[in-house]
């Protein structure tokens, strides 16, 4: 085990701690990770999986790992997995490096990016503080590259067995091939297709075996070109094989080379896959936002994200308000009114994205989240409640939910496309002390429990910019409604 270093460790904890209350000893399981964790634990890790396994709630798991990374015990990263073969097809430490296509030569497929689909963020423990034989892949064994950091440990098969599992059996040679040398492999042929991938290049190599035995040992030598595998023979029978692989490229290369049968020859996605932390559910934490903002500025291209539930927030008479009781009361009211919104809004797994006048955009990877947000903002403007704000601010909130895409605007994460314009849209139907959503948010799961004790109302409205009429959902707390 390598050796633990005292000082970067301690100065990383306490740099944790000092940040917030944690439930009892969850920043000692943190610790006893690092320190008793094998290299291919400390590799990669998942939030999700580590609070499961230890006790730890999934919110407070992920801003624990969040904070680490910030304090240096952890790096992040985030990886583009193929939804077929479960690669890692690539891997980014910024946000701001990734595509928004990739291709996964093993399955030859170009996969759209989806910040809420198969984009993963994993942290590996930071070199200055235990390093580990993964901080350098270039050192890894062909067995290590492969298994721990090409395949990802997240695909499910039917069975519930890991996918990387299931294909170990299915490996016939796994080694890496240096300018100018070769590798030879000796198995049996079975019927199906012997598929072969080089990660470094892009490669790809397929040998039909045919269901017909062969008569002698038989011999096929193939050559890596740079970034394609040339085989002497198109297929082989079945039978022993020799199956020598010579790399006359100018770079280095490697195979991985599985033989699948001729039932699994067709590719389809998984359908599951062990919970993991997505890319979305940081770009709606505002933890993430607040620490890592800087990271989650992307560079030219526009990613997207398939579903989110956008509030927007305005003061209704705001302008009378500064009027009424002076610029500088004013001012600070609204101030303390956005702490307030702020609080709300990350207690139920949302972010601001940003404030504009009087008003409040946030995002959330869940309506039901949304919804529970929307009901605490009105909840707090009740008389009693904590702002100590009384009347004077009234809300009007509105809500949303679909695709959109991400972009950089004035270097800061944005979202842009008609689902934020009708969720603004929404908002501006509201009443004072009234949530206004739209179908697409009331029939999600778990929102109707959450407004459950509103009163509400629907209507079809014309939005601008929108051609077609939207049912709209009014809803507000009874007492108000019966009013």
């Amino acid at each position: 085990m390598a050796q633990v270093n005292e000082a970067a460790l301690e100065r990383c904890l306490g740099a944790i701690e000092a940040t917030r209350s944690w439930s009892p000893r969850v920043v000692a399981k943190l610790e006893s990770l690092v320190r008793t964790g094998d290299e291919v634990e400390l590799y990669r890790i998942n939030p999700i999986r580590f609070g499961r396994d230890r006790g730890v709630n999934e919110r407070e798991s992920v801003e624990l790992f969040v904070r680490a990374a910030k304090a240096g015990l952890f790096d992040v990263e985030w990886h583009l997995i193929c939804p077929v073969c479960s690669a890692v097809v690539r891997s980014f430490r910024m946000l701001r490096h990734v595509q928004s296509d990739y291709f996964c030569g093993f399955c030859n497929l170009r996969q759209e990016t989806a910040l809420d689909d198969f984009v993963e963020v994993c942290f590996t423990v930071s070199e200055t503080v235990r390093p580990i034989r993964f901080h350098h892949p270039e050192t890894l064994s062909a067995v290590d590259f492969y298994l721990h950091a090409v395949f990802s440990p997240l695909a499910l098969v039917e069975t519930g067995k890991r996918f990387i599992d299931g294909v170990r059996p299915l490996i016939r040679a796994v080694e890496f091939l240096a300018v100018g040398a070769s590798e030879t492999f000796r198995f049996d042929a079975t019927p199906g297709l012997l598929h072969g991938y080089d990660h470094l290049t892009g490669a790809a190599l397929n040998i039909p075996v045919l269901d017909e035995p062969a008569l002698a040992e038989q011999h096929l030598r193939v050559t890596l070109e740079d970034d394609a595998f040339r085989p002497e023979h198109p297929t082989v029978s079945t039978g022993p094989l020799v199956l020598e692989v010579t790399n006359t490229g100018s770079k280095r290369g490697s195979l991985v080379l599985m033989a699948f049968p001729p039932q699994d020859l067709a590719a389809t996605p998984f359908r599951n896959y062990e919970p993991f932390l997505h890319a979305k559910d940081l770009l709606t934490n505002q933890i993430f936002r607040e620490l890592f903002g800087e990271e989650l500025v992307i560079g030219v291209e526009s990613l997207k994200v398939r579903d989110l539930t956008f509030l927007f927030t305005d003061l209704k008479g705001s302008t009378a308000l500064y009027d009424r009781i002076g610029d500088l009361t004013a001012f600070a009211l609204v101030q303390q009114h956005f702490l307030s919104m702020k609080r709300i809004v990350q207690a139920n797994a949302g972010a601001i994205v940003k404030t504009i006048g009087d008003a409040v955009m946030a995002a959330f990877g869940r309506p039901d989240d949304a919804a529970r947000a929307a009901a605490g903002m009105l909840a707090e403007l009740e008389p009693g409640g904590d702002t100590g704000a009384g009347r004077d601010v009234v809300l009007k909130i509105g809500l949303h939910r679909g695709s959109v895409i991400a972009v950089t605007l004035n270097d800061r994460l944005d979202y842009f496309g008609q689902t934020v314009n009708i969720a603004s849209r929404v908002q501006q139907m509201a009443d004072a002390d009234e949530i206004c959503l739209t179908d697409e948010v009331m029939r999600s799961d778990g929102v109707s429990g959450v407004l459950g004790g509103f009163a509400s109302g629907r209507e079809e409205a014309m939005l601008k910019g929108v051609r077609d009429a939207m049912s709209v959902h009014r809803v507000r707390p009874r007492l108000q409604a019966g009013a």
